[in-house]
């Protein structure tokens, strides 16, 4: 359970679209403290997309309709992309929810480092090939659910591992956001949807918890996963 609050949401150093920063204010919810792993996706859809293959590894290889279905069938949702930055930033105002000290994400996420170096597609990757975290985190690939530290509101895996869909429609620029933390929608077709948390291949600053991507709702690549929230 997350309880009702405000925060500043945004940054005033990273890309425009995370400017300006703005106050949010919540209402209490829910919000799963793992990502949906493959077990679970396979029991509630009868069938597992994923490509990197593990029961505890988080699905991967949906996209955002899968990930909205799974959630309408347990009753429950996918979270607005206020109450994931919420959540990720754990009552922090650093870049980081631990402070500043970017070498410390290794503690906290499955991210592009100095092992995901390693891996043959690394050099395919131009996006992190130069920006590899400057430490270990012990992972090539994808990690199993909950391997690493969880942050100060005990959620797991909110740095890294794989992008988490959430419900915003895509909109570049904060103006016509809601400020109680609703998700953003749009009349007609959505088209790009909003993902968030950078994956075991992003460069270090889309872990950061301001970051915005901003994908096809129907593209299902192996880094995109989810994870579910509740009304309460």
């Amino acid at each position: 359970t997350i309880k009702a609050g405000c925060f500043m949401m945004g940054s005033n150093k990273g890309h425009i679209d995370e400017r300006p920063v703005h106050e949010v204010c919540l209402a209490k919810f829910e919000m799963d403290q793992y990502e949906v792993n493959q077990k679970s996706f396979q029991a509630v859809m009868g069938d597992n997309p994923s490509l990197n293959l593990g029961a505890n590894y988080p699905v991967d290889s949906v996209t955002w309709f899968e990930a909205n279905q799974y959630c309408k069938r347990l009753g429950k949702r996918l979270p607005s992309e206020a109450e994931w930055e919420y959540i990720a930033k754990a009552g922090s105002s650093t870049t980081w929810p631990w402070g500043d000290d970017d070498n410390r994400i290794c503690e906290f996420g499955n991210v592009f480092d100095q092992t995901g170096k390693l891996e043959p597609r690394a050099t395919l990757n131009s996006n992190a090939g130069a920006t590899a975290a400057q430490c270990d985190d012990g992972h090539m690939l994808v990690a199993s659910v909950g391997q690493f530290k969880p942050n100060a509101f005990g959620l797991y895996d909110t740095i890294g591992n794989v992008w988490e869909w959430v419900e915003d429609c895509s909109l570049r620029l904060y103006a016509e956001k809601p400020v109680d933390g609703s998700a953003f929608q749009v009349n007609g077709d959505c088209d790009r949807r909003a993902v968030r948390s950078g994956s075991w291949r992003s460069r270090l600053s889309r872990h950061e918890p301001t970051f915005r991507g901003r994908d096809p709702e129907h593209w299902a690549y192996y880094m995109f996963g989810f994870r579910v929230a509740r009304d309460l």
